[in-house]
């Protein structure tokens, strides 16, 4: 198999969920300082939205991928280490956890569109 077959589906949803795991926080450098703890809030609730969203709308267009939630956690621990303290590392088994329950909805979800076709 080649990079591209397997990675090519992929791409975008990796794509959003590298602009929610780096970009987000980073605008902590960016705002101003009364705004710190918003940014966190927003990158926390945007982070459990892209990986709900992604896993959902990748496993209805590609099917299961099994692999896929293990690839969201490896671009969010080195952010969690860089933007994040290590209290933050229960996030790594909930977001693991979040992205399996998000591709069996996605899954059960285009079941029910294919019977209904």
């Amino acid at each position: 198999m080649y990079f591209t077959e397997i990675f090519g589906p992929l791409k975008w949803h990796i794509l959003a969920c590298v602009v929610v795991f780096y970009g987000v926080p980073a605008l902590q450098y960016v705002v101003p300082e009364q705004y710190g703890m918003a940014v966190y809030l927003i990158a926390g609730v945007l982070a459990v939205l892209v990986i709900a969203a992604t896993c959902i709308i990748l496993t209805i267009r590609e099917g299961f991928k099994w692999y896929y939630p293990l690839i969201v956690i490896f671009l969010y621990v080195p952010s969690m280490m860089m933007y994040y303290d290590s209290s933050m590392l229960g996030n790594v088994v909930a977001y693991l956890c979040l992205a399996y329950v998000s591709q069996g909805m996605g899954f059960i979800i285009g079941k029910i569109i294919e019977r209904n076709r």
